[in-house]
């Protein structure tokens, strides 16, 4: 039904395709969070959970148990990307999740007695939630574009869970130049991408850019928003991200067993800042 959806606005003209695509999105959010709008207060480990219609902006459904098991999984695997470079994630000084939204990760964070915790994202509404109800994080806006609110260095850590996969070419490199002004020297970066798992999503025309080593970016009109999808071949990644980082581990979401892709079929990198 989505590809449906996203082939019947390619079809539109340019310059109204993105505006009726964010039309639409919105119409379907408000249609799947209002089916679960009589939900009371939901909590989980002492802490509340975001409401309906706050799931659906960040992952597109409002089933509470998927939308806790996919933050704890995904909190995990940044734990065990950390692991295998000889990092525990409790001993950093720092951590910043970059397009953080209602807190679907940071929540599993609430342990760390000794790392100060931040959430940046540029959806004031999800900012504001997370503020509100998980105490032991620092939640500030961002705007779409560079910079964020915060002093260089300032991070020992960095993750961005398909994010990029939302930004054009643009503002992928931008921000990936942002990401190293905010890291302190031999901070890390996680951060995942659309790579070969992805390909099926693509049109003949684009798996043959994809193939090529071009990165692919559909409706990048409505970047920042779920409608707009980029694509990433890593060798693509390597050319024009990876300045002033050095890669310490890329696993590919198409090499993965199915129980690892299941949970997120994307591309994983572990990069750090040059010393």
């Amino acid at each position: 039904l989505r590809r449906a959806a996203k082939d019947g606005l390619n079809r539109l003209p340019p310059s109204i395709r993105g505006r009726v695509g964010r039309r639409l999105l919105r119409g379907y959010e408000w249609y799947v969070a209002a089916r679960t709008s009589r939900e009371g207060p939901v909590f989980d480990g002492g802490l509340a959970v975001p409401p309906p219609k706050l799931r659906v902006r960040v992952v597109g459904h409002t089933n509470v148990d998927q939308f806790l098991t996919a933050g704890r999984i995904e909190s995990e695997i940044i734990r065990q990307a950390l692991a295998r470079d000889d990092a525990e994630i409790g001993q950093l000084a720092s951590i910043l999740d970059w397009g953080c939204g209602c807190g679907r990760i940071l929540r599993w964070w609430k342990d760390l007695d000794q790392t100060e915790i931040y959430g940046s994202d540029y959806d004031p509404q999800l900012v504001g939630w997370v503020d509100q109800n998980l105490p032991f994080v620092c939640a500030k806006v961002n705007q779409l574009s560079p910079p964020l609110p915060f002093e260089s260095g300032s991070f020992d850590l960095v993750y961005a869970i398909s994010i990029f996969t939302h930004l054009d070419d643009r503002l992928a490199v931008e921000w990936m130049r942002e990401i190293h002004r905010v890291l302190a020297p031999g901070g890390r970066f996680f951060v995942t991408t659309h790579g070969e798992s992805y390909r099926d999503r693509l049109s003949t025309a684009e798996d043959t850019a994809f193939g090529n080593g071009r990165s692919v970016v559909q409706f990048g009109s409505t970047e920042g928003s779920n409608l707009c999808a980029a694509f990433h071949p890593p060798g693509w990644i390597r050319s024009r991200l990876l300045d002033g980082f050095e890669l310490r581990e890329l696993r590919q979401a198409h090499q993965l067993d199915p129980f690892e892709r299941s949970v997120l079929a994307q591309d994983r990198w572990l990069i750090r800042k040059t010393p």
